[in-house]
């Protein structure tokens, strides 16, 4: 019911349709009818010199090529069967061209000036494509993998990965490890969410969030550890953990996403059938006595997702005290477990995970804010304002938080819409009883926004809630006292 009072209403039915299209993913006929037709539009927009644009008509672009490149030889290195091979082969020969072209400005630019030219951003993805693609390494290239293989202390974490990946594969072992060692040096663990960056240096986009860097940090140590590895095995887990709170609104985000995974599986050849994998199996206890069980045969969602539910509603059940679950499969998972009751709302204790919420009241006095007792009695005409504190641990999607207040208290801004205040940018809706915040983008860290009313009626100040959670991971809830007014 609450998505139907956010503005994302086109973003929550797109989630849904995405979730039913989940039907067809092992239908091999309509993703051979799909594969076709993006290779037609592939090879229709690729010019007569191997290069790509950026738009059709557009001279080839050796950016753009190079990150059309980029997922044509990911898929080749994950598929003996490649329909796309003469396709890259003209795209990496355009792009040799062009390196040769740079080659020859940069030692022209050495010898003019006696100083050291060093490597751009285009260098690194063109060795990085020779590198997964096995080439042989001409002149330029050798002239160029030297360079990226002295030490720079500049690299974001992106830039380390790829370059611990590519010096790795073209020989050059030392320089490889010393990016990998200072690569993880750089991350960070938390229980349940698995190893990340939490630097700088790991760079974000709005759109991509540090999808990339992770990824890429994945693959790299694809390279120098086993798929056992416990690292490894935890920077895989926040990845898939960071898909539970995001959208990841490009597709570029996931395929690199995506790639890190397989890269990863394909290492020992865990890459398997959903439709024939183990689901969870649960055990409902009472104490020594088992209420409910499942089996495979109890999987009746459809299994080619790997997915099932059992929901629980006669009072024998609901009667249990601890679920044991069993997972037999390889690979990650998830269960989870949700309970609906209802208590006194004097009975709610602050209680987060993920997102936590606080809030007190002030009232103004002359041109100050100042806190507000419990018990005291506010006047007609009163200035009152809000303050919250927001909290979370990571970045989180379509975020939205619901603050109850008194009928008495007259929201100084009456109309709803989109708006910026305190530093955050979010959609504010004004009900008789109530406030609600809409932030489409939630950062990782600490938020601090305010709402102010005006007191139409004398009361008396009380305890109330204010609820937070993220609708696009709505397992992340949590409930923190804050305060209303009664009307006398």
């Amino acid at each position: 019911m609450l998505l139907n009072e956010t503005p994302w209403v086109n973003a929550a039915d797109e989630e849904a349709e995405r979730a039913s299209q989940l039907a067809t993913l092992f239908d091999e006929k309509a993703n051979a009818d799909k594969i076709a037709s993006a290779m037609d539009i592939l090879s229709d927009m690729q010019r007569s010199d191997g290069g790509w644009g950026w738009f059709a008509g557009m001279p080839s672009n050796p950016f753009i090529t190079s990150e059309v490149a980029t997922l044509l030889a990911r898929v080749q290195v994950l598929n003996n069967v490649f329909p796309a091979q003469s396709n890259l082969q003209r795209a990496m020969s355009y792009l040799k061209n062009e390196m040769a072209k740079r080659v020859k400005e940069m030692k022209a630019e050495e010898k003019r000036t006696k100083q050291t030219v060093e490597a751009d951003e285009l260098t690194y993805r063109y060795l990085y494509l020779c590198a997964i693609l096995g080439m042989d390494i001409d002149a330029d290239a050798k002239y160029l993998l030297d360079k990226i293989a002295r030490p720079d202390f500049n690299l974001t974490m992106y830039g380390k990965a790829m370059s611990a990946i590519t010096l790795a594969k073209l020989g050059k072992f030392a320089a490889a490890n010393d990016n990998m060692e200072s690569l993880l040096e750089h991350t960070v663990h938390k229980e349940g969410m698995g190893t990340y960056f939490d630097t700088d240096r790991a760079q974000m986009s709005w759109n991509a969030y540090r999808i990339p860097t992770q990824a890429a940090a994945i693959e790299a140590m694809v390279q120098f550890y086993s798929s056992t590895d416990e690292r490894l095995q935890q920077m895989c887990l926040w990845l898939m953990q960071a898909k539970r709170t995001q959208m990841w609104p490009t597709s570029r985000a996931t395929t690199d996403a995506l790639f890190a995974l397989l890269i990863n599986a394909k290492k020992t050849s865990t890459v398997r059938n959903l439709s024939e994998d183990t689901p969870l199996y649960y055990t409902l206890r009472k104490g020594n006595n088992i209420l409910a069980v499942n089996a495979k045969s109890q999987a009746t969602e459809p299994k080619g997702v790997g997915y099932f539910r059992q929901s629980f509603d006669n009072p024998k059940q609901l009667s249990a005290d601890n679920i044991q679950i069993r997972k037999t499969g390889s690979g990650l998972a998830w269960g989870a477990v949700f309970a609906q009751y209802t208590v006194p709302a004097s009975d709610v204790k602050a209680t987060g995970k993920g997102l936590f919420v606080e809030r007190r009241f002030e009232v103004q006095r002359g041109k100050q804010w100042q806190p507000i007792a419990e018990g005291v009695m506010l006047k007609k005409g009163d200035r009152v304002r809000q303050v919250f504190t927001l909290r979370a641990d990571r970045d989180y999607d379509f975020v939205s938080l619901k603050s109850s207040r008194s009928a008495n208290l007259e929201p100084v801004e009456q109309r709803s819409g989109y708006t910026y205040r305190d530093g955050e940018w979010f959609y504010r809706v004004s009900r008789d009883a109530s406030n609600e915040f809409f932030f489409e983008k939630f950062t990782k860290g600490t938020h601090t926004f305010t709402e102010e009313f005006f007191v139409d009626r004398s009361g008396t100040y009380h305890a109330g809630a204010a609820r937070i959670q993220s609708q696009y991971a709505p397992e992340f809830t949590g409930t923190s006292t804050g305060a209303t007014l009664v009307s006398e």
